[in-house]
């Protein structure tokens, strides 16, 4: 059962971060993350045995998000704004994914390198952090 709800929330986070342009998936630190413009806006993440998705959010909203909605500071890039939802149990899914779509605009206005089109991102395979290429 756990192995499907890991199964199930990464694909979820795949689907949502598909819809958006220029999204690149890398494995990072061991897990899948998610690019725009050479900036990370989301991971899937298993800290502490449980399944989470992480976002970039305003730092200045940090606390409310983590107050009012469950969600917890991302361990290790927490302090850069990022927050966490586990996804092991009912999971804010609208604010995930409104969460992503602001990272992402936020991202593509300041990009650290040109962001790709659609057709140059069909074409591209997953890479791994050290930059070869997946399978």
């Amino acid at each position: 059962m756990e192995a499907t709800r890991k199964t199930n929330a990464l694909e979820w986070l795949r689907r949502e971060c598909r819809v958006l342009t220029g999204i690149e998936e890398k494995i990072a630190w061991g897990h899948p993350t998610f690019h725009v413009g050479g900036r990370t806006i989301a991971a899937f993440e298993v800290f502490h045995g449980r399944p989470s998705i992480a976002v970039l959010a305003d730092p200045d909203r940090q606390e409310f998000l983590v107050e009012h909605f469950g969600l917890f500071k991302t361990p290790y890039s927490g302090r850069h704004g990022w927050v966490s939802a586990w996804v092991d149990v009912p999971a804010p899914w609208a604010l995930i994914q409104s969460l992503l779509a602001e990272a992402h605009k936020c991202a593509a206005a300041r990009p650290r390198r040109a962001i790709p089109s659609a057709s140059e991102k069909s074409s591209r395979s997953v890479k791994s952090s050290r930059g070869r290429r997946l399978p």
